[in-house]
């Protein structure tokens, strides 16, 4: 049997396919790997979109994988290249980057608890910071100390707070009460922030916390010394 589409024919069963699908009602040949095609022709443009994309979803896990360990691997040795880039390209796609960002956190707030609770508590530590007065409530004892007790601890560094412990790495069902104690506040440059991310702290960091504030789990073995591309363990710069 023969299948015409255009000006391509291609036969059904012959040594070039294995197989026939049907797709939105249009019948189709399976096709075979490309050191097998031998010639093979697509029957139409959306027959090649269709063999391309179940290809993809074939093998989405392994090429994933590929691609972050070549991409890793690239950051390292050109980490000082990659940050310029990206810092360019912030600057230059500003509304576009905040646009997509909006959507993607409205999304991922749905599905993802520990990223709602981080969300929820940068939005509160931020006002508690912008109040003129201390007023008690549920963000002070959440912090475990007065406005101006945190804002004395964090400094007069301009920049971000960041959580020496990461949210992520505390259990949400028995350790919230440690997670966003003052002591495990620290003020990073935006920059810093970024670069540290959701990584544990370096061994400098982690001993401004008292050990009993620590995630469960989570030993001083555990933690860098410096992060790649930081002057000192407690700064980029």
């Amino acid at each position: 049997m023969e299948v015409v589409r255009g000006a391509c024919v291609i036969k059904i069963g012959d040594v070039n396919t294995t197989a026939t699908y049907v797709h939105d009602g249009v019948l189709y040949a399976t096709i075979l790997k490309p050191a097998e095609r031998r010639g093979l022709k697509f029957i139409t443009s959306a027959h090649r979109r269709e063999v391309v994309r179940r290809s993809r979803e074939n093998n989405k896990a392994k090429n994933t994988e590929k691609k972050r360990l070549v991409d890793n691997e690239y950051y390292k040795k050109n980490h000082a290249k990659v940050r310029q880039t990206q810092s360019v390209y912030r600057k230059k796609n500003r509304k576009k980057i905040n646009k997509q960002s909006q959507a993607i956190n409205k999304e991922r707030i749905k599905k993802d608890p520990v990223f709602k609770l981080t969300c929820l508590v940068r939005t509160r530590l931020k006002n508690f910071l912008r109040a003129k007065v201390d007023v008690p409530g549920h963000t002070a004892q959440m912090v475990g100390c007065t406005m101006k007790h945190l804002k004395a601890h964090l400094g007069d560094k301009k920049g971000q707070v960041d959580h020496i412990f990461p949210l992520s790495k505390y259990d949400l069902s028995a350790e919230q009460h440690k997670m966003s104690r003052w002591e495990n506040l620290q003020m990073l440059l935006a920059e810093e922030n970024n670069e540290k991310n959701n990584s544990l702290p370096t061994k400098a960091m982690a001993a401004k916390v008292p050990v009993a504030l620590w995630p469960q789990g989570i030993t001083e073995e555990m933690l860098p010394d410096i992060y790649n591309g930081w002057a000192t363990p407690l700064s980029k710069y």
